[in-house]
């Protein structure tokens, strides 16, 4: 939240250093905010997914609803548990819960 956080976020499922042309975006974005003072970019490196898999949309939609759901970054991006920073095994089991899950039941 770059108004409360004083923060812009960044998350790659991979663990992977923000891209450049990324970057540039971001600050377009920061610049359009006028924050009132600097903001921390954070940047998520424990790997949640697999190489051989396609759970990306998955992975950052986890992401966004743990967020959303209020856990700190630390939590919802894994770097809070992560004495490893390859933890996609416990993250790809954990997609394959929620693919298993029906997403919506009677009204």
């Amino acid at each position: 939240d770059p108004v409360v956080g004083k923060s812009v976020e960044y998350y790659d499922s991979f663990g992977r250093e923000i891209p450049p042309d990324i970057q540039k975006d971001l600050k377009l974005v920061v610049d359009m905010l006028k924050p009132n003072s600097f903001l921390k970019l954070k940047s998520n490196r424990v790997i949640h997914q697999n190489d051989n898999t396609s759970n990306c949309g998955y992975m950052a939609a986890k992401f966004l609803i743990d967020r959303f759901r209020g856990q700190s970054f630390p939590e919802a991006s894994g770097y809070e548990n992560a004495f490893k920073y390859n933890r996609s095994k416990h993250y790809e089991q954990q997609i394959e819960r929620l693919k298993k899950t029906p997403m919506f039941g009677y009204i």
